[in-house]
């Protein structure tokens, strides 16, 4: 596996003047299931819009998979890598479930032969089969932010972003949605979630990422302390 697979070198990010990353560094394996936690307007947004190419660095580099979002040849193959199931899901209203993922799936250039196949997996997937011809605008939040991580996968990207994806989820979908992880996981995709709620994010991960005013510590999580042989009473989650 490739040991630098998201690799930051000094990034940083400033709007108005205000710094929301300050000369950061990051280097994700491929595989890793990594947790990106922190307070409400800490910078966790602004870092996955930077790994997916929506913001530009102030200073600092940026390379996924050995390749630049600065580099114009490298920006459309960046684009297939990631799936990105943000935190208020861009759903068209009047669209159907069936309708919504044609569209997405068109949009990635996938072959028309593969594109039922494809949806009718991710509607077994996420328990969406009985919702096909229902409109989004008619589906709760819950169903809603099923669709949204549907669509996130439609092309069977290397790189899987969530943001605040346990949002509007019930316990069991909780549930559901912690076991699709572990499901992903085998798949070798490298995840990111972003999240301020520790409890549901710690059991998933392989490490998390706590942001807070503009820097990024790595704090170990019970998977990566369970390979360590670290003891409970040895482990601060507050670090």
């Amino acid at each position: 596996m490739n040991s630098k697979y998201i690799l930051a070198d000094k990034l940083s990010y400033v709007i108005n003047s205000k710094t929301i990353l300050n000369s950061v560094d990051l280097a994700i394996a491929e595989g890793d299931c990594v947790a990106l936690v922190g307070a409400n307007g800490c910078g966790k947004t602004t870092l996955i819009k930077l790994l997916c190419g929506l913001l530009q660095p102030a200073t600092g580099s940026l390379h996924i998979a050995n390749l630049s979002h600065q580099n114009p040849a490298h920006r459309i193959l960046l684009k297939q890598l990631f799936g990105f199931a943000p935190d208020q899901p861009p759903l068209y209203p009047n669209d159907t479930v069936y309708s919504y993922l044609l569209f997405k799936a068109q949009l990635y250039l996938i072959p028309k032969t593969e594109i039922p196949t494809r949806i009718t997996t991710l509607l077994e997937r996420f328990a969406l089969s009985e919702y096909r011809n229902n409109r989004l605008h008619t589906l709760s939040k819950g169903t809603q932010q099923r669709v949204n991580l549907a669509q996130a996968l439609i092309h069977k990207p290397k790189i899987l972003i969530m943001d605040e994806p346990s949002n509007a989820l019930d316990p069991e979908q909780l549930a559901n949605f912690c076991d699709l992880i572990k499901t992903l996981r085998q798949e070798q995709i490298t995840i990111l979630i972003a999240s301020h709620d520790y409890n549901d994010m710690i059991p998933l991960c392989d490490y998390m990422l706590r942001i807070n005013a503009g820097q990024i510590n790595k704090i170990p999580t019970p998977l990566q302390k369970a390979a360590a042989e670290i003891t409970h009473d040895q482990f601060d989650y507050t670090t």
